[in-house]
């Protein structure tokens, strides 16, 4: 047997001293923050692609799940804050394993390789039958 390990560390909660204070962090940035990155990332883009398009529903969906947390605790509902809170952080987690793994992810193999960089692409004058004509 091993020795015990340390235990992992607390999180320092002291900043949130009272309920006001609390939902004053929680608001912090948003939704500003959630808007300048989708800025820093999605404006001046020549064209839009589908990681673009993947990415802003990332940042929208969790700008709104943030607004509805804050909503919810406002009104002192940990029913509904709970669930959405467990909503933020499955797109968090979802973002996460997209994005590490987009290379290699069978999402964008369906998607011709110049298309998912974001070039031009004509879609042909005419497709063989039962077939799909690129994006």
């Amino acid at each position: 047997m091993t020795a015990n390990p340390e235990p992992p560390p607390m999180m320092d909660l002291s900043g949130f001293t009272d309920p006001d204070t609390s939902l004053a962090l929680a608001a912090r940035g948003c939704p500003k923050a959630y808007t300048a990155i989708a800025k820093r990332h999605m404006v001046g883009r020549e064209h839009v692609t589908m990681p673009m398009m993947l990415f802003g529903s990332f940042v929208s969906r969790m700008r709104g799940l943030h607004e509805a947390i804050l909503r919810e605790i406002e009104a002192n509902n940990p029913h509904g804050a709970f669930p959405l809170l467990r909503a933020w952080a499955e797109v968090v987690a979802l973002a996460i394993y997209v994005l590490r793994s987009l290379p290699t992810s069978t999402l964008w193999s369906t998607i011709p390789e110049t298309v998912a960089r974001g070039a031009r692409v004509s879609p042909p004058s005419s497709t063989p039958s039962g077939t799909k004509p690129a994006i």
